[in-house]
C-alpha cells in the first residue's frame, strides 16, 4: 500500500533536515560559508517548520519524478545488482537534471565543468539513499517522494547567497 511503516516517511523527512543542516554548521564552523539568519522568527523555530511546508509542496512534483526513477525504473535495473543498478540510476537521473545545470540553475556563476562534476558525484552518491529507502520501504515511491522534496526544501532553502552569503555553491550546499 501507500503507507508503508511511518519509520521510512520518518527518514524521508528528517534525514535530509538533519544532513544539510549539518552541511551548514560544518560550513560555519570552518568558515567556508557563514550562515546569516536576520528573520524575527528564531531559526530552530524556522528552519524545521520552512523544511516541513516547502516538502509539502514538494511532494506532489517529487512524485512525478520519483515514480519513474525509483517507482518504474529501478525495478527493472535492479537485477543488475542493488549498486550497479543505483548507479546507471544515477547517471540517467544526472542527464535528467542537466538542462538545469546548463542554464546555471544548481550553481550560480560557477564554471560549468565545477558545476557537472560537483553535480554528478553528488547526484550519484544521492542516488544510495533513495534506492535504500525504495528497497526498505517495499517499493514505495511515496517515501522517495518525501524524501526528494524534503531535501530540495532544506537545500533549496537554507543554503541559497541569502542565508550563506560568502559561500561558494558548489561547498556550501552538499548539491541539494
Amino acid at each position: 500500500g501507500i503507507w508503508r511503516s511511518w519509520r521510512y516517511y520518518l527518514t524521508a523527512f528528517a534525514a535530509p533536515a538533519l544532513f544539510i543542516a549539518a552541511l551548514i554548521l560544518i560550513n560555519h564552523w570552518t568558515w567556508i560559508g557563514r550562515f546569516v539568519w536576520s528573520r524575527p522568527l528564531p531559526i530552530w523555530i524556522a528552519y524545521p517548520t520552512v523544511v516541513f511546508l516547502n516538502s509539502l509542496i514538494g511532494i506532489p512534483l517529487a512524485f512525478g519524478e520519483e515514480y519513474g526513477w525509483r517507482g518504474y525504473l529501478l525495478p527493472r535495473l535492479l537485477p543488475l545488482g542493488e549498486v550497479k543498478a543505483t548507479l546507471l540510476l544515477g547517471m540517467i537521473w544526472g542527464m535528467w537534471h542537466l538542462p538545469a545545470l546548463l542554464i546555471g540553475l544548481n550553481y550560480p556563476n560557477q564554471p560549468l565543468w565545477a558545476a557537472l562534476l560537483v553535480f554528478a558525484l553528488n547526484i550519484l552518491l544521492l542516488a544510495f539513499p533513495f534506492t535504500w529507502l525504495y528497497i526498505a520501504s517495499r517499493g514505495s515511491p511515496f517515501v522517495t517522494a518525501v524524501f526528494h522534496a524534503a531535501l530540495n526544501a532544506a537545500g533549496d532553502t537554507f543554503t541559497t547567497p541569502a542565508h550563506i552569503p560568502n559561500g561558494n555553491p558548489l561547498i556550501v550546499g552538499g548539491g541539494a
